[in-house]
């Protein structure tokens, strides 16, 4: 499930390919269009983005153009130049922008964005087919 078209990591034989240029994705996210068709037997890998590499420069940045799992500060991490930065003080997550506590990063630096799978804690677990909680 995507609802951007930035979302997608496409590679044709270990080669990334990229959006608007090898390929594009339909109006209702559901297939993508290749240029040019890849070879016959070549492998074609589609996943969902769950890394992003951006060039320094400003203080905030939207992740919802390229993260679809992004929806809370708890579910991605952050680094600049390599180093770890930590939620709540390094950076904010504000609807849908990372937002530098410091303002802009500057322009020579890279921020790697790391979205994967994520845990909350709950206090239960209710199953339907089973009597009380677990």
């Amino acid at each position: 499930v995507i609802n951007n078209d930035n979302q997608l990591f496409v590679t044709v034989n270990g080669a990334a390919q990229t959006l608007g240029v090898d390929y594009s994705v339909s109006p209702s996210f559901d297939y993508i269009d290749f240029v040019y068709p890849p070879a016959t037997n070549s492998l074609i890998l589609i996943s969902r983005r769950n890394l992003l590499r951006l060039a320094g420069g400003s203080a905030s940045y939207n992740l919802t153009n390229y993260f679809y799992t992004v929806n809370n500060i708890y579910s991605f991490t952050v680094s600049v130049a390599g180093v770890l930065q930590r939620p709540f003080i390094d950076y904010t997550f504000s609807g849908t922008n990372l937002v530098f506590a410091g303002g802009a990063v500057p322009a020579t630096s890279f921020i790697t964005i790391t979205a994967n799978a994520y845990w909350q804690f709950v206090a239960t677990i209710d199953n339907p087919g089973t009597a009380g909680d677990r």
